[in-house]
């Protein structure tokens, strides 16, 4: 009809969400919810995390239904606008709309993706029926170590042989941490995502106009709280976040119990030897490789997290020199206080 317009969708992203990513995670995780009351539809979000391990929101948009083509549209919309970072890992549920729309984009960008764990560990026990080998499943994608992550594995495959086809259908590296290479930063879960949605839920039956200002004025209020907190501990003249002070005190306690054998000073190769511990249900007494050259260790715990475990660490001691040097960037107080230096303008 000459003259009627009808609302199909609509993408927002904010200029200091967009110019503050620069400076969180190479990860985005994307989840949906629905909309209800009058105006129906379907609210997508886009975040990702900061140095400190928080929420860091990023883009928004409504459709009618998450669908392979709203999904593609959603994702296209974030390369377009909000950023050109190649070697972005996007985590998601494993929704029909969401593979296919990934699979295309992947195939156009040096993008990737992975899986939550609880759609995984869910589906399993769908498929499965079975609680306890659902937490088998949590505990082997959770384990860091490929040697930990089999020990489970195996134990899942003797207990039930559907489920482990089950597993061997899906791609390794999309739902374990041992199989990652540290491209989810050890992120797991969809807590963050899912955690803007029930700030938002409020304004889940609102028009269309309130629900994006209500997203603006929330991340006004959290770029200036978080903004102020990472200010404030700079003052204290720390150079890390506190999120990632306590994995770095955490490992250092260890550190002093392990002994350090030198391989070769030029090529920065050791071998760790951890104490026997007859309280833990792996005992001890593992050697692990570190490669200060290449930035790993065997237990794998530097590359998925970025942040030096305690073989390093034991290793930087022996050495004479600061594990914190092998931080990655977005852990140090300085990018968290550019994160959210950009200010949102008054309207």
């Amino acid at each position: 009809m000459p003259g009627c317009a009808i609302f199909e969708k609509v993408f927002w992203a904010f200029g200091p969400s967009i110019e503050g990513f620069q400076h969180c995670r190479l990860v985005i995780i994307i989840d949906g919810t629905f909309l209800y009351g009058k105006y129906k539809g379907t609210l997508l979000i886009a975040s990702t995390w900061d140095g400190d391990n928080r929420l860091f929101p990023l883009a928004f948009a409504i459709v009618e239904k998450e669908s392979d083509d709203s999904w593609y549209w959603f994702l296209r919309c974030i390369q377009i606008n909000v950023t050109t970072r190649e070697g972005l890992y996007v985590i998601y549920d494993r929704h029909p709309g969401i593979i296919a729309a990934i699979r295309t984009i992947c195939q156009s960008t040096r993008w990737y993706h992975r899986f939550y764990l609880h759609h995984v560990a869910s589906n399993f026990n769908q498929q499965i029926g079975n609680k306890n080998l659902k937490a088998m499943v949590t505990w082997a994608s959770m384990e860091n170590q490929l040697r930990k992550y089999q020990i489970t594995k195996d134990r899942i495959t003797q207990l039930s042989a559907n489920g482990e086809k089950y597993l061997t259908e899906i791609p390794m590296e999309k739902w374990t941490l041992a199989h990652d290479d540290g491209h989810r930063y050890g992120a797991m879960t969809t807590n963050l995502s899912e955690s803007f949605n029930g700030i938002l839920k409020s304004a889940r039956n609102q028009p269309i106009t309130a629900l994006v200002e209500l997203t603006y004025y929330h991340c006004v209020a959290y770029f200036a709280d978080r903004y102020t907190k990472a200010r404030a501990e700079v003052t204290t003249d720390e150079l890390i976040t506190a999120y990632t002070k306590n994995k770095f005190n955490k490992w250092e306690k260890k550190a002093p119990k392990h002994s350090v054998t030198v391989f070769s000073h030029e090529d920065g190769l050791f071998e760790v030897r951890t104490p026997i511990n007859p309280n833990s249900a792996y005992r001890g007494n593992h050697r692990h490789e570190v490669n200060l050259r290449q930035n790993t260790c065997s237990c794998q715990k530097w590359q998925v997290y970025k942040i030096p475990c305690s073989h390093v660490i034991a290793v930087c001691k022996y050495q004479g020199i600061s594990a914190m040097r092998y931080i990655n960037r977005c852990y140090h107080l300085e990018e968290q206080v550019s994160c959210y230096a950009p200010r949102f303008l008054t309207r």
